[in-house]
């Protein structure tokens, strides 16, 4: 067993302004952080497939319509399809089997027919496999408002909402949103409070500058201690919008030489790539990462990058590279920011979540501790493509 930790630090071509402020506050520059790559722009709405997701009031269907006839694209109801296949109306399967059937029905069957324009209903979003098949190489997009206006839309319509029949409209929309927000938040937001054609050039602009491909995110949600974020292919746009938010000036990386070689190499370059200043430290495999020599070695090589407070620590492996990763970052300087991106399926599901970080002593595990709660967990299960089967 080696303890000692190795390190790499590379610069991309961007510079700096000027160093950092002083502990004052006062008479320095403040330090540029590095240029984001540019977005691609696409020419017309239908080279790519569009997927309306938002409470029921939200337009969806007069959103969904307006955008598809203005680019001579396909629009495709759901809830509509639904009807046609299960011989019955919307409302009469959710008064008969609930939400969950309605739900069900709605799942995209993965055929050969060539989509554009899709607005999902009956809750398809909250089954995972769903939002899958439907966000997957798409943009989707996030129709959001106000209950108090979505209720009053409501009112007007022609048409009968089973989910808010009831006496309440507003506190039944409010309990919906509360229940889907975190996963409408995995599209693309907009307010669904203008009028139809608004909302419909609004659309069109995230249309024009978003980016679809391998990447999807599946759920997007903050809480009062960081964010959690679930997709394939994610890990290096969701560290670096976290790195943005938390306006660090480059990324310092703790892996273990499988994760490093698998996935660590890449994703430092990506990041290179896009603009930020990357160094790495090396971490034994396994539990022999979880020793306080190991700990100690690794709080010099911080000491050589002279990694600051304000600087995040990107964990990059499995559950017990999490836990050494974690303790470091609890530690250093009393504790700096730390960023989760888990390669593992336990870790990816149990160990980066909570908050928990360790180190062993001989006489057993995880003695020597603190709870340090991560400022953002990335869970890309594309990362899990480099384990073993026997691992999944």
């Amino acid at each position: 067993m080696t303890s000692s930790a190795a390190i790499r630090s590379t610069r991309p071509a961007t510079t700096w302004s000027a160093t950092r402020r002083g502990s004052g506050g006062r008479g320095g520059a403040r330090r540029r952080l590095p240029a984001r790559p540019r977005a691609s722009v696409r020419a017309a709405t239908t080279e790519v497939d569009v997927v309306l997701v938002g409470l029921p009031g939200s337009g969806k269907s007069a959103v969904g319509r307006r955008l598809a006839q203005r680019h001579g694209a396909t629009f495709i109801d759901l809830d509509e399809g639904i009807e046609r296949s299960a011989g019955r109306t919307v409302p009469e399967i959710f008064a008969e089997e609930g939400e969950a059937a309605v739900a069900a029905l709605g799942e995209p069957d993965g055929g050969a027919e060539v989509r554009r324009v899709i607005a999902p209903g009956g809750g398809a979003v909250l089954d995972p496999r769903n939002r899958w098949h439907l966000f997957r190489g798409r943009v989707p997009i996030w129709l959001d408002g106000r209950p108090e206006v979505l209720a009053q839309r409501l009112r007007r319509s022609p048409h009968v909402r089973p989910l808010v029949a009831g006496r309440d409209p507003i506190g039944t929309i409010r309990s919906l949103a509360a229940g889907r927000e975190r996963y409408y938040a995995a599209a693309h937001r907009t307010n669904a409070i203008a009028e139809v054609g608004g909302v419909v050039e609004a659309a069109e602009e995230i249309v024009r500058t978003a980016t679809p491909g391998d990447a999807t995110v599946l759920l997007r949600a903050a809480t009062r201690i960081g964010s959690l974020v679930i997709g394939e292919g994610i890990a290096a746009s969701e560290v670096s919008a976290a790195l943005t938010g938390l306006n660090a000036r480059r990324a310092i990386l703790i892996s273990e030489p499988g994760a490093w070689s698998a996935v660590g190499e890449r994703l430092a370059a990506v990041l290179h790539a896009a603009g930020w200043e990357t160094a790495h430290v090396l971490l034994p495999t396994g539990e022999d990462a979880k020793r306080l020599s190991v700990i100690e070695d690794a709080a010099r090589e911080l000491l050589h990058l002279r990694v600051e407070r304000s600087e995040p620590l990107v964990a990059l492996g499995g559950g017990a590279l999490g836990d050494a990763a974690g303790f470091l970052a609890a530690t250093w300087l009393r504790g700096v920011p730390l960023i989760h991106v888990p390669t593992t399926l336990v870790a990816q599901v149990d160990s980066s979540i909570g908050g928990k970080t360790a180190v062993d002593l001989p006489e057993g595990k995880n003695l020597i501790g603190a709870f340090h709660q991560p400022a953002a967990i990335v869970v890309d299960i594309a990362l899990l493509r480099a384990l073993p089967p026997r691992q999944l």
